[in-house]
């Protein structure tokens, strides 16, 4: 069955705020998003979360872009990553992530990533989607430094070299990346063409934990058609067939975006708003979605949430400043706008 999503049938999904809430209450989201050539994804997906009202956000990027990102994205918490390259994260960047997941509730992948050979590696790695045998050969161990990493030598110069210090306390020993246990997922962008390249790799996810959101061109790719095209004269069967196979919640984005659940269950979002044919307004997209699902919303509830806060956000967008000329940035300010609206 399907139906259309409403006004009434989002406020009833709502997370509760209650007034005796810290930023705990509200769960932490770890966003795994941009690379050298796309800092921005990183910037727009993470903030969307911020706005979902997710109690904390951690943003895991490589080193190279963490400065920038810093500078303006104040409310986060980061995880710089090792990288292979300028901005591209790989094997190692995997396990430093599977080390540190306690206490996340879930966890953004995809946005402005990039699809490096480095990159498949590390997506493939992150969602433990390599075979058991490829696993055993490279290992979760802690891996050498990346090429672009140079030792630590404790001194530069002539100048005295670091001696320990005795009075300090031993490092917290790191979680055993092989037996991590991933949070609940969203799946965005360079994830998604990646696992299309990838046999199989909706076995290796638990069932209903993960909601992929792929525009028209990368769920092509991931069900091998011949292009987005193919799916335009019947959206709804083809999301609702994928979330069947895969056993996850589908948003097939666009005009009237699909959201689907393995169990059969469709609804359709908010029509079309050429205010939001814009680059990035997918990532806070992912943002939201992943947000909500920190706040203890099931899947499926928190895809309709974010599908229809980023939609009624765009429509204030278009009302204030128009059809041409906003930015993926320009939701972020409305989105608490639309949440208080809703709240009453």
């Amino acid at each position: 069955m399907n139906e259309k999503l409403t006004a009434s049938v989002i406020r009833s999904l709502l997370p509760a705020r209650p007034a005796d809430s810290n930023k705990g209450t509200f769960g932490k989201v770890l966003v795994v998003a941009g690379s050298g050539r796309y800092p921005g994804a990183a910037f727009l997906s993470a903030n969307g979360a911020l706005r979902s009202g997710a109690g904390l956000v951690t943003l895991a990027v490589a080193r190279s872009i963490f400065g920038a990102l810093a500078a303006s994205v104040h409310e986060t918490t980061f995880l710089p990553l090792p990288e292979e390259d300028w901005g591209v994260l790989g094997a190692s960047a995997a396990t430093e992530i599977r080390e540190n997941l306690a206490g996340y509730t879930a966890m953004i992948i995809g946005p402005g990533l990039g699809q490096e050979e480095e990159t498949h590696t590390f997506v493939k790695r992150l969602l433990a989607v390599e075979t058991s045998k490829n696993i055993h050969a490279v290992g979760f161990g802690r891996p050498a430094p990346a090429k672009s990493e140079r030792p630590h030598t404790g001194s530069v110069g002539f100048g005295r070299s670091a001696t320990p210090d005795p009075k300090a306390k031993a490092p917290k020993p790191k979680a055993d990346a092989e037996a991590a246990v991933l949070p609940h997922l969203v799946l965005d962008a360079d994830a998604l063409n990646i696992l299309a390249e990838t046999d199989d790799w909706h076995t290796h996810l638990e069932p209903a934990t993960t909601v992929l959101t792929p525009h028209p061109g990368e769920m092509a790719r991931l069900l091998q058609l011949d292009g987005p095209q193919m799916l335009q004269g019947d959206r709804i069967g083809y999301a609702e067939r994928a979330a069947e196979k895969w056993g996850q919640i589908v948003v097939l984005k666009g005009a009237n975006t699909v959201i689907a659940s393995p169990d059969g269950h469709t609804v359709i979002g908010p029509e079309g708003n050429p205010a939001l044919a814009t680059a990035g307004t997918g990532d806070v997209l992912s943002g939201l979605i992943g947000g909500f699902l920190a706040q203890g919303v099931t899947p499926f509830a928190a895809a309709q949430l974010g599908v229809w806060v980023h939609a009624a956000a765009g429509q204030r967008v278009r009302t204030e400043l128009g059809d041409a000329g906003t930015v993926a940035g320009d939701l972020l300010l409305r989105i608490p706008l639309v949440l208080r609206e809703l709240r009453g």
